[in-house]
């Protein structure tokens, strides 16, 4: 059986031709020990209690290769000139510009480009090629015009940018849509850096828009013509084979006291934290319909939490206590039972709390 890498530097390698230090892939490789009978290609040592939890949890036996051959997971890398195309997101910035969803978002090649730019509103520099949520800048109001377009200057040196409004985002979700076409909804945790910090499943049966905890706050007007945009998108993308799966990332944002949705921030053609926290739904929810898979910043002073949860219902820890972050899943029953239990979970970690917006 062929190892996996869990190459969660893909960007990296994919766009910039180099490696990510290792602590990007080891922050959620061990993952695959809980999905995977295939050995993980890792240089990382796991203790053997950590290696017997997992057996315990899993009931296989997870095997480390070290050397040799491996097949990519996280990102395929075999056709890298489409995948460049697929994850980049000047071509999904560029279908947001074709179908006139939003006349403040640009691509910006050079200064000739800056008189298309509506400088009276706070805005959003984006790097087209890096990882998720990564070197985004704010480009506020308040600051001097000449500051934001030294910015920007100094951004497309190393090649375009894109520049979009910047949003008071509330809610961020995404629908992953896998090779076969199924399509599934699910509400995605994010901090103020646009950094990942969980996915929650309110509703795993169905896993659709309407079980979205912040549906119902939108208008339905709303999310009809976002459904009819994300059928632009997926269309859109179809002139290429998904081979692969991917997500299309939203988001909901108020702006003069309306809630409105923004239909695309990114596009990943790639396994997402939000696939891979279906997939353990599937496998370990029990039946139970709620399910998060829930992040936080590891505390290297206290003891690992697989250790100290090991014996809790509904709480499974994946992380091996010496990662950039411990990392939960949950299941529950329903949602209000789910928040009883991230209650519970705090209420255990004075060191540290995981947070749910819902």
């Amino acid at each position: 059986m062929k190892p996996f890498k869990v190459n969660a530097d893909y960007e990296v390698e994919l766009f910039h031709n180099k490696l990510a230090p290792l602590a990007i892939n080891e922050s959620i490789e061990f993952i695959l020990f809980f999905l995977s009978s295939h050995p993980l290609y890792t240089q990382k040592e796991y203790s053997s209690e950590y290696l017997n939890y997992i057996e315990k949890r899993t009931n296989h036996i997870p095997e480390i290769v070290k050397a040799g051959s491996f097949e990519n997971f996280w990102g395929p890398l075999k056709n890298k000139e489409l995948e460049k195309w697929w994850n980049s997101k000047i071509t999904s910035t560029e279908l947001i510009i074709n179908q006139g969803w939003c006349a403040d978002t640009h691509i910006i090649k050079n200064e000739d480009n800056f008189k298309t730019i509506n400088w009276s509103r706070d805005l959003l520099l984006k790097d087209p090629f890096g990882m998720s949520g990564q070197k985004f800048q704010l480009l506020l109001k308040k600051m001097s015009l000449s500051e934001r377009q030294e910015m920007i200057l100094k951004a497309i040196a190393s090649g375009p940018v894109i520049v979009e409004p910047w949003f008071n985002r509330l809610h961020d979700f995404s629908q992953y849509i896998f090779p076969d076409g199924k399509l599934i909804a699910y509400q995605n945790q994010v901090d103020e850096k646009f950094q990942y910090k969980g996915t929650i499943f309110n509703n795993l049966k169905s896993s659709c828009l309407q079980d979205l905890s912040f549906y119902k706050q939108v208008s339905e007007e709303k999310w009809s013509i976002f459904q009819v945009q994300t059928q632009a998108i997926i269309d859109f993308y179809s002139q290429h084979s998904n081979e692969y799966g991917y997500s299309i990332d939203s988001f909901i944002y108020e702006e003069e006291g309306e809630l409105k949705i923004r239909v695309m921030s990114e596009i990943n053609y790639r396994r997402t934290m939000g696939r891979l926290t279906y997939e353990l739904s599937e496998k370990f929810s029990n039946d139970r319909n709620w399910t998060a898979l829930l992040m936080m910043k590891k505390n290297p002073l206290v003891q690992p939490l697989w250790q100290r949860l090991s014996s809790f219902e509904g709480m499974m820890v994946l992380s091996p206590g010496d990662s950039r972050f411990e990392i939960i899943l949950l299941t529950a029953e329903n949602k209000n039972e789910g928040l009883k239990l991230i209650e519970k979970l705090n209420a255990l970690l004075p060191d540290g709390k995981f947070t749910v917006k819902l």
